[in-house]
């Protein structure tokens, strides 16, 4: 996988900020790469991760003395849930072909209300897929911005 030749740079961008972060990952091993490899408590929310405790895990990740890194899957971070009330930061290691997923994911951070700066990160690396992938993204998400009429 890509994401683990990425997983230096995660490390050193998440040990580099003592606020609440939340990591963006596609595929499970990355996640399970990602668990393994930091050196404190974290939170994380994937697809198995039952609806009924994903708020759960929201509302510990929003308290201010709550673990400080949340580690999700993309598709399930999208939805439905407002991890926002403490972070303002995401760090995307791994992408998706759609920009409507990562605009979704992305607006997890960017809430109505919010006053925070808001800084969101992604991790490419000169693999020609992630080249690609960013690519079609940034297409997809333009052409997106026209049909409602943003740009």
């Amino acid at each position: 996988l890509m994401s683990l030749m990425k997983m230096p740079h995660a490390l050193d961008l998440i040990a580099d900020t003592t606020e609440k972060v939340i990591v963006i990952y596609v595929h499970t091993e990355t996640g399970q790469a990602l668990r393994e490899a930091i050196k404190e408590p974290t939170l994380t929310i994937e697809g198995s991760t039952p609806q009924a405790k994903r708020q759960l895990i929201v509302d510990d990740f929003n308290r201010s003395y709550g673990p400080r890194i949340l580690l999700g899957q993309l598709h399930t971070m999208g939805v439905a849930i407002n991890p926002h009330e403490r972070c303002s930061h995401m760090l995307f290691v791994e992408r998706d072909w759609s920009a409507a997923v990562l605009e979704q994911a992305i607006n997890r951070v960017r809430r109505l209300g919010q006053t925070q700066h808001q800084q969101i990160d992604f991790l490419d690396c000169d693999h020609p897929l992630d080249g690609a992938m960013r690519r079609v993204a940034n297409r997809k998400l333009k052409s997106m911005g026209i049909l409602v009429g943003d740009e």
